[in-house]
């Protein structure tokens, strides 16, 4: 009997072969959403470009103008072409499952068109590398999910569909566009404004189109279970418009750049980097002379990078230095009479910007020096990709950004133990740090997939440091409790016999051998604000008035008629916390007596003075600072180190410096709430010490300890901070001398 195919999409799919009709309305569900989306951001484009350039040509020139006109000939033609080869794509790989497309016209696009480089013309291929990449980067979960699940619908094995190569992937449609659009009207510069405006306007809004596929595939139960979350991104206006959505005016009027601010917002933080730069290069070396040489290709600027890269230099190299002086080596640039190339002004101000950063991050406390050597490693590559990608400056979000942050947040506690294995914390900085020298040319992807890696690998160790760190502050806590348990029980005994006079000796030893043990678990168990609490205190002033002088009747009767109730919650408390009975029947058979006795106003037997202060060993340790204040005053006196010490929050790292050994990095863990004292560990979560406020600044002073500041800024924040407050200072103390001379 032949097996019919299974009708349900989520159904494990049979190897090759013709999809069940379910499965092939699903595929064409996508491709509609496809068919759909792509013309309405293509229309959306063309009306931003024919509004772009009538702004232009507004303000004088005919050349915009010219463009418009062409352009308006030219939209209909490229938007058919660009979704024809899409579509023939999509189409091309559900074809052998027996997927039929629609009937619709179809043109022929050459397999020779798909390439990227283009080396004629360098500037524009290097755009459209630069589009891809970041839209690669922004969208790499959203393809990875619909890789897999199309591999789940055509029963492929695993890791045979790559998400880079999908028909909707951003490669593919970047060089789509660049193939449909050869006859795009004007020169150099208007190509790549054109292109810029389809990053915008189409590139920066494909997250939407990979929502509505994710979300088609996992409402039909591809892959529901997926490990990756559904994004929601936003929606072209164009596309929302051609739903009937109605689209606020200074949304549908703004210019859109993408996540984090885009690129005018990288324009800005790169061009006042750029300023502060060239400020600093006049005043060391006097204004620069007029370039007249010709600049070294970019192209040819980062092979000279990837020979750099490839070398390694030594980390506590002037990599500004280093690499200007490799490429007048290799390029003859300079400014003498053998100079027979230049830097372009742009690529010289990222060298000396990324020069600058790599200066304060090798001067960064945050880091120990060992660390900061390994990450100062990522200097080349880093400068390849602030050339490659100026919003590596402004966006916070940018893979090489987040990966040089993550590998400086988890070496920020590190202290160097001389373990350079491969799954330590060195090693694991170590090899991603080698895997960038080695792997990466110019593809930006690099850099978001070790942080991934590596985040991963954090992530575990960091909850066994969790969870070990946790241990050593429950014990310390645990006993924090205890005492405040004992410095309460202490407190009020003390205070309420002071306040009683004279007593019988057996009632003191029932309150401080028997029942304060069960005012410590109540305090323990309840808190000092609980029912249980205030009963248990009761109880201690009840059992104190029954051993006063009763002088009429009427006392007696009451005292008579209260015993046995105090009695049986004396019992009762003693039972609960396993009192030993044969001191507690003791207890009880003098406590009988001195009753009786006091019922006959008679002689209690033995009496005890009362406490006239508080016993020194359940004294509360003042803090430093309240040790610190003179009699009579109300404030601490100025003390900086000690204020800081103080201030000292949990999570907070402290490196200790001792004589002949290497320094070693702390976290505050944990700090009682009654005395002074702190607990410290190590970056496994392992206890290393205990000190007092007063010890730690004592350390301080002596420079044996340093507290880490800024920790909580990542390491780019850092050093962008610092390299704008000096340069910012400098040019402000150069022109106050200025001024007054």
């Amino acid at each position: 009997m032949t097996q019919q195919p299974s009708d349900n999409p989520a159904a494990a799919a049979p190897a090759g072969g013709p999809l069940s009709e379910a499965r092939r309305r699903l595929v064409l569900d996508c491709r509609a959403v496809v068919a759909n989306t792509l013309p309405k951001l293509l229309s959306g484009l063309f009306e931003r470009l024919d509004d772009a350039l009538f702004a232009q040509g507004d303000k004088g020139g005919a050349a915009p103008m010219t463009t418009m006109r062409e352009l308006r000939l030219l939209h209909k033609p490229i938007e058919g072409r660009l979704l024809d080869a899409i579509l023939r794509r999509f189409d091309a790989l559900w074809a052998a499952a027996g997927v039929e497309p629609p009937s619709e016209r179809r043109a022929a696009v050459s397999e020779d068109s798909l390439s990227l480089v283009d080396e004629s013309d360098l500037e524009e291929s290097l755009a459209i590398t630069n589009m891809v990449t970041k839209g690669e980067n922004r969208y790499y979960r959203d393809l990875f999910a619909i890789a897999k699940r199309f591999e789940h619908l055509l029963g492929r094995p695993e890791g045979s569909l790559d998400e880079k190569g999908l028909p909707i992937a951003p490669a593919v449609l970047a060089q789509q566009f660049r193939e449909a659009a050869q006859g795009l009207p004007g020169d150099i510069n208007t190509r790549l404004f054109i292109f810029k405006m389809f990053e915008n306007e189409v590139m920066n809004y494909l997250g939407g189109m990979y929502d509505e596929i994710n979300a088609l595939l996992v409402g039909q139960g591809i892959l529901p279970k997926l490990p990756h979350k559904l994004h929601t991104h936003p929606v072209s206006p164009s596309v929302r418009r051609a739903r009937g959505e109605e689209i606020p005016e200074e949304e549908a009027n703004k210019g859109r750049h993408g996540e984090g601010g885009g690129e005018a917002e990288g324009a800005r933080v790169l061009e006042g980097l750029r300023e502060l730069v060239r400020w600093r290069r006049e005043a060391v070396g006097g204004a620069e002379e007029a370039e007249t040489l010709p600049a070294v290709d970019a192209a040819a600027l980062m092979r000279a990078l990837s020979q750099l890269q490839q070398a390694a230099p030594a980390p506590d190299q002037a990599a500004g230095e280093l690499v200007k002086g490799e490429l007048l080596r290799q390029f003859q640039i300079g400014h003498g009479a053998g100079a027979r190339n230049s830097i372009g002004r742009s690529e010289e101000d990222i060298i000396d910007i990324i020069s600058m950063l790599f200066d304060f991050i090798l001067e960064d406390r945050a880091l120990a020096d060992s660390m900061k050597a390994l990450i100062g490693r990522l200097q080349i590559p880093l400068l390849k990709v602030a050339i490659l990608d100026r919003n590596f400056f402004s966006k916070k979000t940018h893979p090489a950004r987040r990966l040089l942050n993550v590998l400086a947040q988890a070496a920020v506690g590190w202290s160097d133990d001389g373990d350079r294995s491969p799954n330590s914390l060195y090693g694991r900085v170590e090899t991603v740090v080698n895997r960038v020298l080695t792997e990466f040319t110019d593809d930006i992807t690099l850099f978001g997939v070790l942080h991934d890696d590596f985040t991963n690998w954090h992530e575990q160790e960091h909850k066994k440091a969790e969870s070990t760190e946790a241990r050593a502050t429950q014990a310390s806590e645990g006993k924090e409790r205890l005492a405040l348990a004992r410095l309460r029980v202490r407190e009020n005994l003390d205070r309420r016999l002071s306040s009683h006079g004279k007593v019988p000796k057996v009632v003191q030893q029932v309150l401080e051998e028997a029942w304060s043990d069960v005012l410590r678990i109540t305090f323990l168990r309840h808190g000092p604000e609980s029912p249980e609490w205030r009963q248990g205190l009761e109880v201690v002033d009840r059992l104190l008035w029954s051993v006063e002088t009763k002088h009429d009747n009427k006392q007696r009767k009451e005292l008579l008629a209260a015993i046995p109730n105090l009695l049986k919650e004396l019992r009762e408390g003693l039972l609960g916390i396993s009192y030993d009975q044969h001191k507690m029947t003791k207890l009880f058979k003098d406590l009988r007596n001195a009753h009786i006795a006091c019922l006959r106003n008679e002689d209690m037997g033995e009496m005890v003075e009362p406490p006239t202060r508080p016993r020194p060993e359940a004294a509360p340790t003042p803090s430093a600072a309240e040790a610190a204040v003179p009699a009579g005053e109300t404030a601490p006196p100025a003390d900086p180190i000690l204020h800081q010490v103080e201030q000292l929050t949990v999570g907070r790292w402290v490196e200790f410096r001792r004589p002949d050994e290497l320094p070693q990095r702390n976290k505050l863990a944990w700090r009682s709430r009654v005395s002074d004292m702190m607990v410290f560990v190590d970056r496994r979560g392992l206890k290393t010490a205990e000190m007092r406020v007063g010890e730690l600044a004592d350390a301080i002073r002596a420079d044996a300890a340093v507290i880490l500041e800024n920790v909580e800024k990542t390491l780019m924040e850092r050093a962008l901070d610092a390299m704008k407050g000096a340069l910012q200072r400098s040019k402000e103390e150069a022109a106050a001398a200025h001024h007054e001379g």
